[in-house]
């Protein structure tokens, strides 16, 4: 896990993010972890202290709490960071309510993973053996829309600009936005991959060749890191 999050390639790697988001977050911070694939990184790769509170839907599996749950937590805890973790697709469910977090002046953090895609969903219907529909939409640019509501934006589209500017977001006293934009084929792979998972992706993998005419390989991760986690 080290490994991963020491990973500077290009596009931005999820962990990467997290690990500088770990770097710089107060030892009593408080982070909201909306649904998707930010829940798998956030809880895989962030190193919290017991001073910490972190925040997630889990199981119920709302998407857009991340926002409202770092609203909520300013509130409570007024004098403590208030961080969002969520996927472009779980946040733009509830952009709106960022600009109820202006005009009731409660700085927070956001931090969008934007890969353009519903991708957790995208992985439920790959792993059925059906063929992704209805998870890609176009791209937004979430930084200006953090200042079209008052706040502050920011834009990371590689590893080399990270760390400076989570530093810097972390550091304002307005609702803050940071738009990163991550690699959109990093799958976070379960700990065990299952026999009927793995089925379900030969199917998804000959559908796509047979009915779709079409396999992007650039979706299937490395057999080497997926054997290890099938053996």
């Amino acid at each position: 896990m080290e490994q991963d999050k020491n990973n500077n390639s290009k596009p931005l790697r999820p962990e990467r993010l997290m690990a500088s988001i770990n770097k710089f977050i107060k030892d009593d911070a408080v982070i909201s972890a909306d649904v998707g694939t930010a829940t798998v990184w956030s809880t895989r790769y962030l190193n919290l202290g017991v001073n910490n509170k972190f925040i997630i839907s889990s199981w119920l599996g709302t998407m857009g709490c991340g926002l409202p749950g770092a609203m909520a937590s300013k509130i409570a805890y007024p004098n403590r960071q208030a961080i969002a973790i969520a996927g472009d697709g779980a946040f733009q469910m509830v952009m709106q309510d960022f600009a109820t977090a202006v005009q009731y002046d409660l700085p927070l953090t956001v931090f969008v993973l934007n890969n353009k895609q519903l991708a957790f969903i995208k992985y439920e219907q790959q792993a059925a053996g059906e063929l992704e529909y209805a998870v890609d939409f176009s791209d937004m640019d979430h930084a200006k829309f953090a200042e079209a509501a008052g706040g502050k934006g920011y834009t990371i589209k590689s590893a080399s600009e990270v760390d400076a500017i989570v530093e810097e977001a972390l550091a304002q006293d307005v609702p803050t936005i940071v738009d990163v934009y991550v690699d959109p084929n990093a799958a976070p792979l379960p700990g065990k991959i299952v026999n009927e998972e793995a089925l379900g992706y030969g199917k998804w993998a000959f559908r796509s060749i047979t009915e779709d005419k079409h396999l992007d390989l650039d979706q299937i991760p490395p057999i080497s890191v997926a054997a290890k986690r099938f053996l």
